[in-house]
Order: structure tokens, then sequence, then C-alpha cells
């Protein structure tokens, strides 16, 4: 999972990378050539950033290891809600417990 600061280097590479994309577009580059290219970036970054070894076909799969889009740690099985508003676990179906 990506926090705060690591998505927005993941999504601002991810941005400028579609602008690219555009643009190679227009100018006769092989579109597969350019989206391979495309895929090569953003997962690198990702790699990097978590040390992990990310093999996706599909770059934009990077967007669902963002954080914040996920609640807090079941109790029970320690995977995360699925939203911050998420009152049971999808996994297990333990009920959310609010700490403090």
């Amino acid at each position: 999972m990506l926090d705060d600061h690591e998505w927005n280097q993941v999504w601002s590479l991810s941005q400028a990378n579609m602008e690219n994309y555009a643009v190679l577009s227009t100018q006769g580059v092989d579109k597969s050539s350019a989206a391979i290219q495309l895929h090569c970036w953003v997962v690198n970054e990702y790699n990097s950033i978590t040390s992990s070894a990310l093999l996706h076909k599909d770059w934009y799969l990077v967007h669902y290891f963002r954080a914040d889009d996920y609640g807090p740690e079941c109790v029970m099985c320690s995977l995360p809600l699925r939203s911050s508003s998420a009152k049971l676990c999808v996994e297990c179906g333990t009920a959310r417990i609010e700490k403090g």
C-alpha cells in the first residue's frame, strides 16, 4: 500500500506518462510500444517505493494500492476494510470495532 506521499509520486508519474502517451500516439509511434513504456515506468516506480516485484500486465492496477482508499485493519484477520466507513470485514465477517 502507498501512503499519500508515495501515492503522489506514482500519480504524478502516471499523469505525465499519459500525456507522453497521447503525444507519442499522435506522432505515429506504435500505440502498443508507447503503452508498454508507460506500464514499465509506473510499475518500476511502484516497485522502487515498495521494494516489491509487482508484475501486473495492467499498470493502472497500481492505483488500487492507495492506503487512504481503504479503512483500518480488521481486528481479527488484519486485512484492511474496504472503505473508511465499512462496518464489517468482507474477508472474515467481523464487525468493525472502533479503537479508543
